[in-house]
């Protein structure tokens, strides 16, 4: 059966902690392996310490020291070929194939022979059948073994602070078992005890470990970190200071982390503590809610900050009149463009980032945004003359009723009203969204290149009494002018000098509003722009020009905006009547 080799004394040495680390370096955990292949049945082995006796694998045998002679007894099955081999392996192991227990095939147990010439236990064969139980005696030292594997060097370690394992392989006839001990070594003295497992606190992508200090900590100098991902050991961190408190920083995002502590002082490590739990798994932060804004019908844009690391981002929208979620837009980068909204109802939107390893959190909705814009329509309308002067009656169809010079754009307010000496309180009246603005008949001018009708805008309300305080803009389009008779002349002929005439000016509205070509309008009371727009007949006039703005912050409540129009139509247009429509339009 298993025949000893007489005389024959194998010792197997570790490394210490001031041992070059190789290029591999494996994680050393102190659970036992947990799935040992029992021997066949008649089979048995046991070892013996100084301390212990007569212990069954997956022991573990304990108190340990440098030397600690290890008396296995090994018995097999008379008439049988046996085979015994042993092998010091890492802890945590869960080994059940050569392929787990031959150095060369890249694991992590010890072949080559060990610092101070001890030998691993190899091959220790009874071919002949003749013996049923076989003793061997197995020096333990302490150290570390480094070994080359196909992939790299590996390590294995047997000290106090790492402890190591000793794998047996038993061959019986046809049957292969495999069994361990875990080696754990007496506590040195002078060497600080385990410490207790740390806690986790998790903000952002940093950890704050805290942990109470051992019992037994003769002159600390250094607490030792280590960190796991999904339960594999990191590099060890050394703190560098004797508080029990560290801040792991810069872990990665969804990955989960444990954190064990090692005391270290003159004499050596302690023992690593259990693991923190529970594991910690650091997120993004929750981004800032988007902005949005509606610049067209059925349309909205959101913009968002970048996400540091994010591959991509999802923006939702929600329809706040009908409480539907939309359907969400996975976008690169700000902004976000949406199309197909419905005009007049109201809308938020949120976003989250996409990342390689997972998906960040959701931000808060955006501010609500209606959908679309309303306008208003002024006709303008001029005559060519024949060298006579033609007078045209102005528009007739204004605000009627009620006693707010410069109506607001419901049939109905409550609020302060413009002019600052009014009394407040409820002003009605009808404000068309059509008014016709008759310039009358142009005078040639004196180089006889135009006739010059001039004129004013029917005076145009902006009332912004909304839950937030947004800003808006007005805008100008102009159509091209078309006579009666079918004569045409670009709508770029006609001057728009913009005038903010007035605004509410209360405790709680304090409407500001700014004319672009007069600086001075949006902290005034008045002004008058200094710059027509348009009238050259060339390039876009009006079309698409701001007139009048309220920025971001600048108040509630009610602007007026007048305005002076001048009419150049070209001598080369047909005698006739002309008309254009010229639309505000509030964004």
């Amino acid at each position: 059966m298993f025949k000893p080799r007489s005389a024959r004394r194998v010792t197997a040495v570790g490394l210490g902690l001031a041992a070059a680390v190789s290029a591999m370096a494996l994680p050393l955990l102190t659970s036992p392996a947990s799935a040992d292949v029992a021997p066949p049945a008649g089979t048995t082995i046991q070892a013996t310490t100084s301390s212990q006796t007569n212990v069954a694998p997956n022991g573990p045998l304990t108190n340990l020291t440098d030397g600690s002679n290890i008396h296995l007894v090994v018995t097999g099955n008379a008439g049988t070929n046996n085979g015994f081999e042993a092998r010091i392996c890492n802890t945590g192991l869960n080994i059940t194939g050569n392929a787990g227990f031959v150095p060369l095939q890249g694991k992590q147990c010890a072949l080559t022979p060990l610092p101070g010439g001890g030998q691993v236990y190899s091959n220790l064969v009874a071919p002949d059948g003749s013996l049923t139980t076989a003793t061997y005696d197995l020096p333990i030292g302490t150290g570390t073994e480094t070994f080359a594997t196909p992939t790299g060097n590996a390590t294995v370690t047997c000290t106090f602070a790492t402890p190591c394992a000793l794998w047996l392989k038993l061959n019986v006839g046809p049957s292969t078992s495999w069994v361990h001990y875990d080696l754990n070594f007496q506590h040195p003295v002078g060497v600080p005890d385990q410490p207790a497992a740390p806690t986790a606190s998790l903000s952002g992508t940093t950890a704050t470990l805290n942990w109470t200090a051992p019992g037994t900590n003769p002159a600390i100098d250094n607490y030792i970190v280590t960190p796991y991902i999904g339960g594999v050991a990191q590099a060890p961190i050394s703190t560098g200071s004797t508080a029990p408190t560290y801040q792991a920083t810069g872990l990665g995002l969804f990955s989960n982390y444990t954190f064990t502590v090692t005391a270290h002082n003159a004499q050596g490590n302690s023992l690593e503590s259990a693991p923190s739990s529970p594991a910690v798994t650091p997120v993004p932060a929750t981004p800032a809610a988007p902005n949005a804004s509606s610049s067209a019908s059925g349309s909205a844009d959101v913009t968002f900050t970048a996400q540091a690391g994010a591959t991509s981002y999802v923006v939702t929208p929600f329809d706040v009149t009908t409480s539907t979620a939309g359907t969400p837009v996975t976008v690169a980068g700000s902004p976000a463009s949406f199309t197909g909204l419905v005009d007049g109802d109201t809308y938020t939107f949120s976003f989250h980032a996409v990342y390689a390893a997972g998906t960040g959190t959701e931000s808060p909705a955006s501010a609500p945004v209606k959908i679309g814009s309303k306008s208003v329509q002024q006709v303008i309308i001029a005559t060519r003359p024949q060298g006579t002067l033609d007078i045209a009656e102005a528009c007739a169809n204004g605000f009627t009723g009620g006693t707010y010079g410069n109506p607001p754009l419901t049939t109905s307010y409550t609020g302060p009203t413009a002019n600052p000496g009014a009394a407040a309180g409820p002003q009605y009246g009808q404000y068309p969204q059509t008014c016709d603005v008759n310039l009358g008949t142009g005078v040639l001018n004196a180089s006889a290149t135009y006739y010059v009708a001039t004129g004013s805008i029917s005076t145009v309300n902006v009332r912004d009494l909304r839950d937030g305080d947004l800003g808006w803009h007005v805008t100008t389009q102009i159509t091209t002018f078309a006579g009666t008779l079918g004569g045409t002349f670009s709508g770029a002929c006609l001057a728009f000098t913009p005038q903010y005439t007035e605004s509410s000016n209360t405790a709680l509205y304090t409407q500001r509003v700014h004319v672009p070509t007069d600086p001075t309008a949006d902290a005034a009371t008045t002004g008058t722009a200094t710059a027509a727009i348009g009238g050259t007949c060339a390039g876009a006039g009006l079309s698409g020009q701001t007139v009048e703005t309220a920025a971001v912050g600048g108040g509630l409540g009610v602007a007026a905006l007048d305005g002076a129009l001048t009419l150049n139509i070209p001598t080369s247009a047909p005698a006739d009547t002309y008309a254009a429509t010229l639309t505000f339009t509030a964004l």
